[in-house]
């Protein structure tokens, strides 16, 4: 191949001839269709014959030009490329050749049906082939010069000289104007496809951005909240006890602002995970109003609570995300209430739980209302928020099948939080009693467990949590300490960082692996302990192998439970 040729091939997008082939493959069938009727059509003046060799030509070139774009790199294939061109050149001969035909007939209707076969060819390339523009032209060449031939074949036949310089001017004309009006197309669709491209780098800019914000932020949160926890933990002085339990609720608050970010973005761009389970309902929201009671009342404001008898004793929903969305409502009216009550009443239908929280507050003004959950709203007063919580818990209302909305209100606030609820069969009262009364056993009493993080503070967190749940907690800085104390002494579990220099997380849950498959022994369960917080990255640990996954900054419960569900219950 000539070395112009080649640059020229070369120098095509694939991105560019990826979006002309999915165009085709749209409208592949309709085209099919029209075309063997419009072959049929110039049968009437034509032999039939022809026309059916034509349309069988025509319909086979055109599905392997098709199948020739599919993944088609021009740099790469070359040939394949020019062979689509080919496909082009001869589908446009096939169907332009009868147009020229009908035109040396002394026939008006003959004359008209060739001019609107050359219309919607013409029609054809403007529209439906102007995404690639090399393709465009080549078929915008062979019509015009078929046109061209068939005209001047009449009026060489008649010896008429003007009216061949006439519909001659006249053909290239309208082949001018049809070109301009494909240019001007295949500008706006790329231009379109710039803009999508620009959109779609933003919005990775803006995921990375958020990932590595939400990273680097949990490093210092869970030093802040694990310290601050520990030091309100272990003194008994109120006014210590006070500061520190200020301490670890602003720097909890911060991290549910984290979080509430990280799930808007997850829940426009479709990504929000739900987890469902068997669960009570009413023990679920009484957990979520326990917690806030110590805050209503040092604020003289009472919590009443109403569980109707008839509520489905288990049920199955997602209730983490019902907890995150009754707390960020209950947030909300505790900001927004300065005496009085709020009121939580739960119902339950078929296949619909409704959670209606009221409040004694000042209430929303309409003007306010008409945008209420729209994100980074924040409310009037001194009691504002990130304007983050309603925006996001009406975004996971409705991802569990219900919604968030403002119901009317004479006085204060009234929302109503509607989701899915699927009742199961077998009611709490039915389960055995060790199941759902005896609480668990304490497996983490005396436990070894191998703390592996490059970040001091980081291991002594986790250690201190270990301490308060009777754990032995041994530390290791890198992968090669981490080795070296798993050797000496197998610990019970391995909380290990994923975003350590050097040997990673996933490379040294590895190397554990390779080491105790060396050794013949069991290797000890690993639970991923890292600021990588979304979903995405919890499935992605547990399917690279690791046993569990907690995310800091870390929870005392949470990471009870999660080394709990790793480790053998005692006998």
């Amino acid at each position: 191949m000539h070395a112009p040729l080649y640059r020229f091939v070369a120098a095509q997008s694939p991105e560019e001839i990826a979006r002309q082939a999915r165009v085709l493959g749209n409208v592949e069938i309709t085209r099919t269709c029209l075309t063997i009727f419009a072959y049929l059509v110039m049968a009437i003046y034509l032999p039939l014959s022809l026309c059916l060799i034509l349309a069988a030509l025509d319909t086979a070139v055109e599905w392997l030009g098709a199948r020739a774009l599919q993944d088609l790199e021009p740099a790469r294939q070359p040939w394949r490329y020019l062979a689509a061109h080919g496909a082009v050149v001869v589908a446009e001969l096939a169907f332009t050749l009868p147009a020229a035909l009908l035109w040396q007939l002394d026939d008006t209707f003959a004359r008209a049906l060739s001019i609107g076969v050359i219309a919607v060819t013409l029609l054809q390339l403007m529209s439906v082939r102007c995404i690639h523009l090399p393709f465009a032209l080549t078929g915008w060449s062979t019509v015009l010069s078929i046109s061209l031939v068939g005209n001047a074949a009449v009026w060489l036949r008649l010896g008429d000289m003007g009216g061949l310089a006439l519909s001659t001017l006249i053909t290239l004309a309208t082949a001018l104007f049809a070109l301009r009006i494909l240019m001007a197309n295949h500008d706006i669709h790329d231009e379109i496809a710039r803009e999508r491209a620009a959109a779609q780098a933003a919005d990775q800019a803006k995921s990375l951005f958020l990932a590595q914000m939400s990273h680097e932020l949990r490093t210092p949160l869970n030093a802040i909240i694990g310290m601050g926890f520990i030091e309100l933990t272990m003194s008994r002085a109120p006014d210590t006890r006070s500061r520190m339990a200020t301490l670890v609720q602003s720097a909890r608050g911060l991290g549910t602002i984290l979080d509430d970010i990280l799930d808007l973005a997850a829940a426009r761009e479709g990504r929000l995970t739900l987890r469902p389970a068997d669960l009570d309902l009413a023990e679920e929201v009484r957990l979520t109003v326990a917690l806030f009671r110590p805050l209503a009342e040092a604020q003289g404001i009472r919590i009443e609570l109403a569980l109707p008898e008839d509520l489905p004793a288990l049920a199955r929903f997602d209730g983490h995300r019902m907890r995150q969305c009754l707390s960020n409502i209950l947030s909300n009216a505790l900001k927004h209430t300065t005496q009085g009550t709020i009121t939580v009443r739960v119902q339950a239908a078929p296949g619909l739980a409704a959670i209606t929280v009221s409040d004694t507050g000042p209430g929303i003004a309409p003007a306010v209302a008409a945008h209420l959950f729209e994100p980074f709203l924040q409310g009037p007063g001194a009691a504002r928020g990130t304007g983050l919580g309603l925006a996001i818990s009406r975004q996971i209302a409705r991802a569990m099948g219900g919604d968030l909305v403002l119901m009317p209100q004479t006085h204060g606030a009234r929302f109503r939080l509607t989701f899915h609820l699927q009742p199961m069969d077998a009611p709490l009262s039915q389960m055995p009693a060790d199941a759902a009364q005896t609480a668990r056993p304490a497996v983490l009493d005396g436990a070894r467990v191998l703390v592996v993080d490059d970040i001091a503070t980081n291991r002594l967190v986790a250690a201190s949590y270990l301490r308060l749940l009777n754990a032995r907690p041994v530390e290791a800085a890198n992968a090669e300490e981490a080795l070296a104390l798993i050797a000496a002494e197998t610990p019970a579990a391995v909380l290990l960082d994923m975003n350590m220099p050097g040997t990673n997380g996933i490379e040294t849950f590895r190397l554990i692996c390779l080491d105790a498959a060396r050794r013949g022994i069991a290797r000890p369960p690993v639970v991923a302990m890292t600021a990588d917080a979304t979903e995405t990255h919890r499935q992605a640990y547990l399917a690279a192998g690791l046993d569990g996954y907690v995310a800091k900054p870390l929870d005392l419960a949470i990471l009870q439970t999660s080394l709990e569900a790793v480790l053998p219950r005692p006998a």
